[in-house]
């Protein structure tokens, strides 16, 4: 999947949610499933 195609899910899937709190809910989900930044000390 390009990064175009999943953008347009994400935009699709984001619209269908009209409460804030689905929404907030969602982006918090999104954001545990990325990987950890790498730290540079």
């Amino acid at each position: 999947m390009t990064i175009n195609e999943l953008q347009d899910k994400v935009v699709e899937e984001f619209s269908e949610l009209t409460d804030w709190m689905d929404k907030y809910q969602m982006l918090i989900e999104l954001g545990n499933e990325l990987e950890p930044l790498k730290r540079k000390i």
